[in-house]
């Protein structure tokens, strides 16, 4: 579940995920997991998150240095599993192996 942080003027400055399943916290906090695309399709920020919240199933991304547009944040299904090796279900349809994508924007 994407959750996005803003200030009161609305400008997005972390992303955080919750998860509903236990990810392992090594391959989630890999380079390989996470890459945000702007609009163009170009790769502006990869790599680890800011946080990862084991208890809480959390991760979050601090997207406040990015300039302003729209952008997608994927989370690599390869790259996202369970402790048991299950992959990510990004899309919910109840089949592991779909990448995690979540849309934002950074108005000002």
């Amino acid at each position: 579940t994407p959750e996005l942080s803003t200030f009161p003027n609305g400008q997005t400055m972390n992303v955080k995920l919750r998860f509903d399943k236990v990810l392992d916290p090594k391959k989630a906090s890999s380079a390989e997991a996470w890459t945000i695309f702007n609009e163009k399709g170009e790769v502006v920020q990869a790599g680890p998150p800011k946080e990862i919240r084991l208890m809480t199933n959390e991760i979050d991304f601090n997207v406040a240095k990015l300039p302003k547009g729209s952008y997608t944040l994927v989370g690599s299904a390869e790259h996202l599993q369970d402790p048991f090796g299950q992959p990510l279900d990004g899309n919910k349809d109840g089949v592991a192996g779909d990448d995690l994508v979540v849309r934002f924007q950074r108005i000002s």
